[in-house]
C-alpha cells in the first residue's frame, strides 16, 4: 500500500515532497553515521492499516515488539519451515495487489503485461546457487 493509497483510506493528504524530503534526509543520517539505507516498508505499511493503527506510534509499539521478539523469542522460530514464514509474509502483502485493475491494465496494455505476469517466475524457477548460504 503506497502513501497516497493508506492516505486517502484514512481521509487525508499527503505531501510527496515532504515525504520525499523525509527520507532523503534520513538516509544522509544513516550515510553519515556507517548505518543501513532507509527505506519505506510498502508491507508493514499495509499490515498497519489493515490492523487498524491511526498514528504513527503504531510504528514505535511495532519496533519494541521486533526488538523483543528478536532477543528473547527467536528460538520459537528456528523450527518453522521455510513455507510457514513465507504464507505468513504472503498473507500480510497480499491485499497490496490490486486484482481488478490488473485485469483493466492487462486489456489495454496485453504487449507490456505479459513480462509483468511471467518476470517472477525467473526467481522461483531458478536453480539455488550451492555457494549461497542464504539459499
Amino acid at each position: 500500500m503506497s502513501p497516497k493509497t493508506s492516505a486517502a483510506k484514512a481521509g487525508y493528504q499527503i505531501s510527496a515532497n515532504r515525504e520525499l524530503v523525509g527520507l532523503g534526509a534520513a538516509n544522509l543520517g544513516s550515510g553519515l553515521c556507517a548505518e543501513m539505507v532507509v527505506n519505506r516498508s510498502l508491507s508493514k505499511t499495509a499490515v498497519n492499516g489493515a490492523a487498524g493503527a491511526r498514528s504513527q506510534v503504531s510504528g514505535l509499539v511495532v519496533a519494541v515488539l521486533t526488538l523483543i521478539t528478536l532477543l528473547l523469542l527467536t528460538g520459537l522460530f528456528e523450527e518453522l519451515p521455510e513455507a510457514t514464514l513465507s504464507a505468513v509474509v504472503i498473507a500480510a502483502v497480499i491485499e497490496l495487489v490490486d486484482f481488478p485493475a490488473l485485469r483493466r491494465l492487462y486489456r489495454v496494455w496485453t504487449d507490456r503485461l505479459g513480462s509483468i505476469y511471467v518476470s517472477p517466475l525467473g526467481p522461483i524457477s531458478a536453480p539455488r546457487s550451492p555457494r549461497c548460504s542464504a539459499c
